[in-house]
């Protein structure tokens, strides 16, 4: 391999599904090193604006279908690329990429029962779809290699794939401001609890409205909900003002950690998570998590030291964590927030997920044996 890689990143932007920042900080972070770095930002129906990215990074808004193939093909331009996009658009990398290797990031957890969003490489629409509609026969001779953003989310690609596939995991990083939050601070005699996510079913929120309208927690806590609109939002509302549960929506917000700063805790109830960015959005500014045994959740939050842990098959489980977070010391709880933060800065960390980025390049482009295969 002759000179520095070149490095395409895509996205794929929906209204639905809100900005993936994960995406334009690897990007920021690969160029920083003086990789020659493009993102390609589809916005479709909608989808949000590519957020900043870093001096270095060359990027192209498209949104269309015609205008995002004809962005990929043009940073085709040699043997020297690698191709990073996600499998919202794997149908349409794998067949504009020749003979380059593409890598597809899962950015979640794949379920058989679950729908997946893939844009219809035919139309440029997307489609919903359950892991077992894939073309996994075709994918798994065109993709290079699949990353999963947790140990869950690869554990469920080689669960899903009914071949083998080459598989591996690569966690998220978070850009980590520099300014010291507040410490948690109970207002009105509650503890305050925070969300972040949009209100989609999967998310299991109303499982939450439960829990704190139940009499152990409804006059102790409040909970500030931060994310997009989602199918489930009309029902979650109905349910709210039915059980009296202290839930307010907050709706998607630009200045998100300083938001979550000073809260109690951070609360997810999602069993399918893949990774959880809320979480490392909140460890950031020294908020511990309340996260369920399932999915990414452990990989994220370590019980009682950056965080709590509960069992979501347990009736009493969510009611029964919430109140040992409102009955913690809340000098207890600022120390566990700190761990939190202290162990992002240490690990997930847009640096070091570059790096794994750039030797999974490396291992590619010097093996062409792995990237050669026919689209």
């Amino acid at each position: 391999m002759d000179g520095l890689p070149r490095i395409v990143l895509t996205w794929a932007a929906t209204a639905r599904g809100g900005a993936e920042r994960s995406v334009p900080e690897l990007a920021t972070e690969l160029a920083a090193a003086g990789l020659p770095v493009t993102l390609i930002w589809w916005t479709l129906g909608g989808g949000p604006a590519c957020p900043p990215v870093g001096e270095g990074v060359v990027t192209r808004v498209v949104d269309d279908l015609a205008g995002y193939t004809t962005a990929l093909t043009a940073c085709v331009t040699g043997d020297a690329t690698v191709i990073i996009g996600s499998h919202r658009t794997v149908l349409v990398d794998v067949q504009a990429a020749a003979s380059v290797p593409v890598v597809t990031v899962v950015r979640g957890i794949l379920h058989p029962a679950q729908r997946i969003r893939l844009v219809d490489p035919a139309s440029g629409e997307l489609a919903d779809v359950t892991p077992d509609g894939l073309p996994w026969e075709r994918l798994a001779g065109a993709v290079a290699r699949w990353v999963g953003i947790s140990e869950a989310s690869a554990a469920s690609i080689r669960g899903c794939a009914p071949v083998a596939l080459p598989v591996q995991m690569i966690h998220n990083g978070v850009a980590i401001p520099e300014w010291r939050p507040p410490p948690a601070s109970t207002a009105g005699g509650r503890a305050r609890l925070v969300v972040v996510a949009r209100a989609a079913p999967w998310k299991n929120l109303d499982r939450l409205v439960d829990a704190v309208a139940d009499p152990r927690l409804r006059d102790r806590v409040t909970v500030d909900i931060y994310g997009g609109f989602g199918s489930a939002q009309p029902v979650l509302e109905a349910q709210i003002a039915a059980g009296g549960a202290p839930v307010v929506f907050h709706g998607w917000v630009e200045d998100l950690p300083r938001r979550i700063a000073g809260a109690h805790a951070l609360v997810s109830v999602a069993e399918l998570e893949g990774f959880g960015r809320g979480i490392l959005d909140a460890a950031v500014v020294g908020v511990p998590a309340v996260v369920p045994r399932a999915g990414a959740g452990t990989e994220i939050v370590l019980d009682g030291i950056t965080g709590f842990t509960f069992d979501p098959r347990s009736p009493d489980g969510l009611v029964d964590v919430l109140e040992r977070v409102v009955d913690e010391d809340p000098v207890r709880l600022a120390a566990l927030g700190w761990c939190a933060r202290t162990r992002a800065l240490g690990y997930f960390t847009p640096a070091r997920c570059a790096d794994q980025y750039l030797q999974l390049c490396h291992e590619l482009l010097s093996q062409p044996t792995l990237t050669r295969a026919s689209r």
